[in-house]
This record gives C-alpha cells, structure tokens and sequence, in this order.
C-alpha cells in the first residue's frame, strides 16, 4: 500500500518520529529536523513532536488499561460512555426539579 507524502511541517513531523521510533530512535527536535531538512518554523516543530508524544502516551495508556480491546475502538467507546453519564445527570436534574 502507498502512503502519501506528508504536505505540511506537522504531517512531515509526525512521519519522521514515526520513522524514527520503527528505527529504534528516541525522536527529538533535533533529529526531527534532521529527517524534515529546512522549512517551519523551530516552534512548530517542537510543538508538534510534543503533541505527538501526548497522544503516544495516551494511546499507551489506553493499551495498557484494557490490553484485551484493540485502542481504536476505546476511544469512541469512552465518548459513548461519557455521553451516557452526562445524559443521565441531566435526566436526573430535571427529575429532581
């Protein structure tokens, strides 16, 4: 299967830390750069390779929860549950009048 090629400094970041994990290599802004060559800014860079290792960690998080269900369906299984407890707050609210 072809993957398309990242367009923006985001989706070029998000690649190379991809690249460099299956290599084995702990992604940095500084090899992220490397493998991105120039273009965006530092800021963007930094900023994105932190939101790349927040959603990593969650998504390990979620694995390690429930290491049974694959995490790509825990996550609209949690928005469902959410959904449902709030819902029933509100029904409770309005019965308590």
């Amino acid at each position: 299967m072809k993957t398309s090629k990242p367009k923006n400094t985001r989706e070029k970041v998000r690649a190379a830390a991809w690249q460099l994990i299956e290599e084995g290599i702990s992604p940095s802004r500084t090899k992220i750069r490397d493998r991105i060559g120039p273009g965006g800014s530092d800021a963007t860079v930094a900023d994105e390779l932190h939101c790349f290792w927040t959603e990593l960690g969650e998504h390990v998080k979620q694995s390690k929860a429930r290491p049974d269900i694959p995490v790509e369906f825990m996550a609209p299984q949690q928005n469902l549950w959410v959904a449902e407890v709030g819902l029933r707050q509100m029904i409770r609210s309005v019965l308590s009048g």
